[in-house]
């Protein structure tokens, strides 16, 4: 990803902007994208190979504060505000319940 990454404060405030920059690239490249996804991509990138409770817990939470969301039965989606599937399935409000499965549409593409 090109990020200096340092696994030994992942769980400091002080690294949230690293760890934003992080997740804002795998929002881009891959949004919408499910909240395991995203959170196994930012636990590779700091050379780990299983994606615990606390490093998803961490993830999220960073996510949720400043992404847009989507719940299905399969998890959570993230996408950027703008992004055209955002608007094509009608989240205008964060966290807003997705009206379609995100699951059928991306097994379409």
């Amino acid at each position: 990803m090109g990020y200096e990454v340092d696994s030994n404060v992942f769980f400091d405030d002080a690294y949230n902007p690293t760890l934003l920059r992080m997740i804002d690239h795998v929002v881009n490249v891959e949004g919408p994208v499910r909240d395991e996804v995203l959170s196994r991509r930012i636990a590779r990138a700091h050379g780990w190979v299983r994606t615990g409770s606390k490093i998803q817990d961490r993830v999220v939470r960073l996510a949720y504060q400043h992404y847009r969301s989507a719940s299905e039965d399969v998890g959570v989606f993230f996408g950027h505000k703008m992004h055209p599937l955002m608007k094509l399935f009608g989240f205008d409000d964060l966290r807003m319940e997705a009206p379609v499965l995100w699951t059928r549409y991306r097994s379409r593409s």
